[in-house]
Formats: structure tokens, C-alpha cells, sequence
């Protein structure tokens, strides 16, 4: 799970593997997927903030959250 960014209104979602979520009381996007496999290690998320279209300032891009769990040793 990825918190992604803090955004005043919804990102558009040009493409996405799992899935997302933008929690409008918090103004923060989620993206998550279930597993990640030998066969598929990673995953792409694709969006466009529209209101701050052609700016220099990504600060509102960060912090990004990073979380995952899992069951076996992980290496």
C-alpha cells in the first residue's frame, strides 16, 4: 500500500496495477496491490494532477508512504 499524494481534488488515473482510492476527507490517494510475484514484481500507477498542471513544485508529491506485509522471509 502507497500512500501517494496529498491532493486538493481526485488525480486522474490514466493507468493502474492493483488498485487506488482517493479519500477526499484526507485529500490523499492509496494505491495497493495484493501480490507481488516472481512472475510479477512490480506494479505501475499512472496519474495527472490537473490543477497543478505544468508546475515545477513536487513537493506535493511527498512524502511517499510505503507499507507491505508478508508471510515468508523476504529477500
Amino acid at each position: 500500500t502507497k500512500n501517494i499524494l496529498r491532493a486538493r481534488s481526485p488525480p486522474k488515473v490514466k493507468s493502474s496495477d492493483g488498485h487506488f482510492d482517493f479519500n477526499s476527507k484526507d485529500s490523499v490517494l492509496t494505491w495497493s496491490f495484493e501480490e507481488i510475484t516472481e512472475s510479477a514484481p512490480r506494479g505501475n500507477l499512472e496519474f495527472e494532477l490537473t490543477h497543478w498542471k505544468g508546475s515545477q513544485d513536487t513537493s506535493h508529491l511527498f512524502p511517499i508512504n510505503v507499507s507491505f506485509t508478508t508471510s515468508q522471509t523476504y529477500s
